[in-house]
């Protein structure tokens, strides 16, 4: 079945579990708020309408998958925040669009896949771009496929993976890169560090 959340309709301080064959929606500027969303493998949460993930923590599974291609934003500029993401499942951030992950300071892994659109081309095409913020540590130890920048402004970005998809990284003021994993073109910024 479907759980819609629309027109401004927040998520609020909700846990979620989104079970397979299940489609958890957002729309309409809609939020995911605080809520704590676990997606199964077979189940799907998508974002259209200026929804957005809010301060949420999203956890995927095997072949679950979070959307957030669907929507532009709450400004429509095309960003998007979600609290925090993790799992083996997979992320589509959608074309044009910055997912911008670490807003309620928490440390993850996400072991799947980060990718531009999805398969069905049910958002717009084109590289996505992926930013960390706030004062936790995003490990991403799987193989990523995004293609637009990505962007550390706060806390640890880890690398145990490959992101050598994306065309840049960079490392600002406040933020570091850490990992044994490989990266593409990189710049450290004055105040970012690069950790061994």
């Amino acid at each position: 079945g479907s759980l819609i959340f629309d027109a401004y309709a927040t998520a609020g301080n909700a846990t979620i579990t989104n079970r397979s064959g299940g489609s958890l929606i957002f729309d309409a500027y809609a939020t995911a708020g605080n809520a704590t969303i676990t997606t199964a493998s077979g189940a799907s949460v998508k974002f259209f309408g200026n929804s957005t993930g809010g301060n949420a923590q999203f956890i995927t599974q095997g072949t679950g998958y979070v959307d957030f291609g669907g929507s532009l934003g709450p400004n429509g500029d095309g960003r998007i925040t979600a609290g925090s993401i993790a799992g083996s499942g997979i992320y589509y951030i959608g074309g044009g669009n910055t997912l911008t992950v670490g807003g309620n300071n928490l440390s993850t892994n996400v072991s799947g896949v980060i990718a531009d659109v999805d398969p069905c081309g049910c958002g717009p095409a084109g590289p996505a771009n992926l930013e960390k913020t706030g004062s936790g540590t995003l490990t991403l130890s799987g193989v990523t496929t995004y293609t637009g920048t990505t962007v550390v402004n706060g806390g640890v970005l880890q690398i145990d993976g490959s992101i050598v998809s994306s065309s840049s990284v960079t490392v600002n003021s406040g933020g570091a890169l850490t990992g044994i994993g490989t990266v593409g073109n990189t710049t450290i910024a004055s105040g970012g560090i690069l950790l061994p």
